[in-house]
């Protein structure tokens, strides 16, 4: 069965593939620094803790996707904290290892059981209060490697990193995303 991202078949990626986005990523964000500052990966203590927010879709036709989007953000040194509208919720989304999970009222104010963005993070917060928290969409796949994020989250601890999707299609090709920021980082204290 071919799977499908955006209306457009999926391509897995292979290790080299994964390792070469991985070194762009990291190239990218030297070229991308501000008024000629350096972000010095090697230089940054394995003790930050990395906790990934989202909140898990409970329909079966985003599970595999999630999975992925999950093992992606473990494999990047994160732990995964999903906030969920229920326990139902959370029942019927079945195993997803390494993953921590926590109710949060929904809103009243959208049909659906949509959990504000201000609830996430002020539950991670609570949850994780010395933590740097990556709140991401959870059909996100994290591109960038341990090293890269431990030292972004060092280097902008007073302020937030934005991180930018990128599309990635069949052929190989990958193009930023015209329109989606999709995940941001930042201190759980500055929540």
């Amino acid at each position: 069965m071919e799977e499908y991202e955006n209306g457009r078949p999926r391509q897995q990626r292979s290790r080299a593939q994964q390792q070469r986005r991985e070194f762009e990523a990291s190239r990218d964000l030297e070229a991308a620094r501000p008024h000629g500052e350096t972000l010095d990966i090697e230089d940054w203590s394995e003790t930050t803790q990395i906790v990934a927010v989202t909140s898990l879709s409970p329909l079966p036709v985003s599970a595999e996707r999630q999975r992925q989007c999950v093992a992606s953000w473990i494999s990047a040194g994160c732990e995964v904290f999903a906030l969920q509208a229920s326990e139902e919720e959370i029942t019927s989304l079945g195993s997803y290892p390494g993953v921590k999970f926590a109710v949060v009222a929904p809103s009243t104010e959208h049909a659906g059981k949509y959990i504000p963005i201000s609830r996430m993070i002020a539950c991670a917060a609570e949850h994780h209060p010395d933590a740097t928290l990556l709140l991401l969409n959870a059909d996100c796949e994290l591109a960038i490697g341990r090293k890269v994020l431990g030292a972004l989250a060092q280097r902008y601890a007073d302020g937030c990193v934005y991180l930018v999707r990128h599309e990635v299609y069949p052929d190989g090709r990958e193009e930023r995303h015209g329109c989606g920021v999709d995940g941001f980082l930042f201190a759980a204290r500055l929540a």
